[in-house]
Parts: C-alpha cells; sequence; structure tokens
C-alpha cells in the first residue's frame, strides 16, 4: 500500500533517509512484536512495520546511482542473493531461538532489532547520499511522444490532437510504458510464487505427519 508513496519520497528527498526510516520501523515495531500481548497487537506490529518499510524498492532504485555501470548487474545479484540466504538463515535462527513452551517470542525479534540497527549506522557511514534524477528521466519519454505527435501532425496537415482530459493525463502519469509491462508481469507471477512458498513453508513444517506434513 505504501511502496508507491514510499518511492515517491525518495524521489523527493533521496533514497538514503527512506532506507534509514524503513531500518528504523524494522528496529522498533520488530520489538514491539516480540512483546506482543494478544495476536492483534502483533497484526497492528506488522502492519506498522509495512508501512513505513520502502527498503526493496527502494535500494533496487538506488543501485543505479551509487554504483559504477559495470558493476551494476553484480550489484542486484548480491542484493537478491543476500535476501534468498537471509530468508533460510532468519527463520532458522528465529526457531532456534523461541520458547514456545513459555510462549517467548522476544529474543529472536530482539536480534532482528538490532541487526537493523546496526544496518542503519551501516547506510549512515557507507552509502552516499545522493538524490534521484527520476523526474527527468520520466518526463523525457513524454518530450519524445509530444515531439513525435507534433512532427506528425505538422507534415499530415491534420488539426492538432485534443488536449487530453484530467483523468487521462492522470492515467497516462501513473500507468507503466508499454515496454515494462512484461517485465512487470514475470516480476509478479515471480513475487507470487515467492510468498506462496513462504506462508506454505511454515503450515507444511507443523502440519502433522498424517496430513503430510513434518510435524
Amino acid at each position: 500500500v505504501s511502496s508507491l508513496y514510499l518511492g515517491a519520497l525518495s524521489d523527493r528527498r533521496g533514497r538514503k533517509p527512506v532506507i534509514q526510516v524503513g531500518l528504523l520501523s524494522c528496529a522498533v515495531f520488530q520489538l514491539l512484536f516480540g512483546l506482543a500481548p494478544t495476536f492483534a497487537w502483533a497484526v497492528a506490529g506488522r502492519l506498522a512495520m509495512g508501512l513505513f518499510n520502502g527498503i526493496i524498492a527502494v535500494a533496487k532504485a538506488a543501485i543505479p546511482e551509487v554504483v559504477p555501470a559495470s558493476e551494476q548487474t553484480v550489484a542486484m545479484s548480491w542484493l537478491a542473493g543476500v535476501w534468498g540466504i537471509a530468508m533460510v538463515a532468519g527463520p532458522a535462527a528465529g526457531g532456534l531461538m523461541v520458547d514456545t513452551e513459555a510462549g517467548q517470542y522476544l529474543a529472536p525479534n530482539a536480534l532482528g532489532s538490532v541487526l537493523a540497527v546496526a544496518s542503519i549506522i551501516a547506510v549512515h557511514v557507507y552509502v552516499p547520499k545522493v538524490k534521484a534524477r527520476a523526474k527527468s528521466a520520466a518526463e523525457a519519454p513524454d518530450r519524445a511522444l509530444r515531439t513525435a505527435d507534433e512532427a506528425a501532425a505538422k507534415s499530415d496537415d491534420a488539426p492538432p490532437p485534443a488536449e487530453p482530459g484530467r483523468a487521462a493525463r492522470c492515467a497516462r502519469a501513473w500507468l507503466p510504458v508499454r515496454r515494462a509491462w512484461a517485465p512487470l508481469a514475470y516480476y509478479c507471477g515471480l513475487s507470487f510464487a515467492t510468498i506462496y512458498y513462504d506462508e506454505c513453508l511454515p503450515l507444511w513444517a507443523v502440519a502433522p505427519r498424517a496430513a503430510g506434513g513434518l510435524a
């Protein structure tokens, strides 16, 4: 819900502050999640963590701005690879640290908060503060299209095209360009598969053997 607005904020204020706010939300709300006395509090903590967290999308957008072109492919691979490693190591460490008999879930969440604070410091020290140039890049295709339309109109001696209404202008501003539709569709499919796996794996782990689980 908030990723679009956090991305727009990173275009105006820079990538680094938005990443640090996302890490701060991990540090604070993950700790509250570990201390949650009820399920409703736990859900509220996770919701708040997500609403203030735009780390992944903003980090991917920041790579072309802070990494030389010759190293961007490797940087993207590192981003995806470290995420995959953490998706295995994090739940494993959390499972070892949780005291299920006493219902204590604070320890793994406290570790996550400590790692988030360490990441805030690392981002402050090592990530350069670079403002995005997304506005001019986004306007370039529109300028090219307008120039092409004007040239076609002049060559055909046709009347100028009608100015699109407000709704049409808003739709054109928010919709991705046509060449981005296929990558977005592939990304949505892969993201769906990843979320599906993430949600099903713990259910499979706790399901009884009679139902095909790992008990």
